[in-house]
């Protein structure tokens, strides 16, 4: 009996603690933002670089994707050491995909449906 007593009090007390010292979804995104030197800082920013890695069959797919404001990206892609890239430099698309036998970069064009 005296361990439920301890455990409901004990139970009570912790939910106490973080319903007082919780914190919203703003509060940790401005102290974020505070934290990194403030919004002005961020919006500086021209260039960013992601490295990654993604799993699939059965391998270890690394990928690097930089992405230059305003609108161009290149996304390289690495498997079997052959490399794959796609670019868009803001209105035009490029490929260079080894994976299908070409080596030349080749226009990506956007298959538009009716339906």
């Amino acid at each position: 009996m005296k361990y439920i007593k301890f455990l409901t009090i004990f139970s009570i007390l912790i939910f106490s603690y973080f319903t007082v010292y919780s914190q919203t979804a703003d509060d940790i995104i401005n102290n974020h933002i505070t934290a990194v030197g403030g919004m002005d800082k961020i919006n500086s920013i021209k260039t960013a670089k992601i490295t990654g890695k993604s799993y699939g069959m059965g391998m270890d797919i690394p990928f690097v994707m930089t992405i230059d404001k305003p609108d161009k990206i290149l996304l390289e892609i690495t498997i079997q050491g052959m490399t794959m890239k796609q670019a868009y430099d803001g209105t035009i698309g490029w490929d260079i995909n080894p994976f299908q036998g070409s080596k030349d970069p080749e226009k990506i064009t956007m298959n538009k449906q009716k339906g």
